[in-house]
């Protein structure tokens, strides 16, 4: 019997006989880089509150006080800029989020002109849906912005506590979602992504949890519960949130929040696998590199960084990436070598 035979029945051995496999430890992402300080220059911010990489590699800033679009490199450089405060086409009234179909087009959040505003990846207006309202196609505090696979569009409504689903076009498909704490109800929704199954994941900056829904709306999964009382010294426990406000799932279907754990008031995102694992978690509060007044967004590009919208600081850091791949799903059933199985078949781990 070789060697790399009597190691693969040992650890089928531990597996029988313990009924789960031992999770891989996820190494903490380190401080890579920042840029940005306030003000109203190039390259200068006043509260990022969204950072997003396009399909071609660039990078691009929310600047919500400024009321405009910045481009950069993916390591800072600015490129370009877009917008400025008003109600007509390519004007903005506090852009909050912004999300890239297959074709490279925009989508901007403007939430106090309550609409959608679409643009070409150099900020060429290119059409425009929504009014301030409760209905079909109206928005009540647009914030988060979506598009899967099939380039159609999904917004949440902070205020209006719903999700709706459009067209790249803007034409109304469908939506779901009220006020409340129940299955597929919000507390003020704001962060978005789809999946790479095209399943969608919001996170709710009061409900504090994430909640995963088929593209039609049927839930599928949810965690998360509200992280240390106001007032405590003590950090949030890893799960839990304290307004989370941005949400990014990545390449190999990892999901980040961002959540402004007020306790101590600072920063921090967590990573979880697609099904709700808890992975790691990294913090910072204040101004020194790595610290955080009030996170707004996370974004775990295909570059293998992590940007990070640092809204008081009025910055952008970025991060070195931590697992590359989920841990086995613990605990497994209490027949393990038909979990194994049935663990295999729907993750393919």
């Amino acid at each position: 019997m070789s060697n790399r035979t009597r190691a693969l029945l040992a650890i089928l051995a531990a597996i029988l006989l313990f009924g789960r496999a031992a999770p891989v430890r996820a190494q903490e992402p380190s401080f890579a880089f920042l840029w940005g300080s306030f003000g109203t220059g190039d390259g200068e911010f006043n509260r990022p509150v969204d950072v997003t990489m396009s399909p071609d590699g660039f990078v691009y800033v929310c600047d919500a006080l400024n009321h405009r679009i910045q481009k950069f490199t993916s390591y800072g450089v600015f490129v370009s800029k877009w917008g400025f405060f008003g109600t007509g086409p390519g004007q903005f009234k506090v852009p909050y989020q912004m999300a890239f179909d297959s074709m490279g087009h925009c989508y901007v959040a403007d939430q106090g002109n309550h609409r959608i505003q679409k643009f070409d990846g150099v900020g060429g207006y290119l059409g425009q849906w929504g009014s301030q309202g409760t209905g079909t196609g109206q928005f009540e505090g647009p914030w988060g912005v979506a598009v899967d696979s099939a380039d159609q569009v999904y917004v949440t409504e902070e205020v209006g506590h719903r999700v709706q689903k459009f067209t790249s076009a803007g034409t109304y498909l469908t939506g779901w979602g009220s006020f409340g704490t129940g299955d597929g109800q919000f507390d003020r929704p704001r962060g978005i992504d789809a999946g790479l199954d095209g399943t969608i994941y919001i996170c709710e900056a009061q409900g504090n949890r994430v909640q995963r829904f088929t593209p039609a709306g049927a839930l599928l999964l949810k965690w998360g519960r509200t992280g240390s009382p106001k007032g405590q010294s003590a950090p949030s426990p890893p799960g839990t949130f304290t307004h989370a406000y941005g949400l990014d799932v990545d390449v190999s279907g990892f999901v980040y929040v961002a959540d402004w754990d007020l306790h101590p008031h600072s920063g921090r995102v967590q990573q979880f696998t697609p099904d709700s694992l808890f992975v790691a978690e990294w913090r910072g509060s204040g101004s020194t590199p790595g610290g955080f007044i009030e996170i707004y967004d996370v974004d775990a590009a295909s570059n293998g960084l992590i940007y990070t919208a640092d809204k008081l600081n009025h910055r952008i850091q970025v991060f070195t990436a931590g697992a590359t791949h989920a841990p086995t799903p613990d605990p497994l059933p209490e027949a393990p070598w038909g979990k194994i199985k049935e663990a295999y078949r729907t993750t393919g781990r």
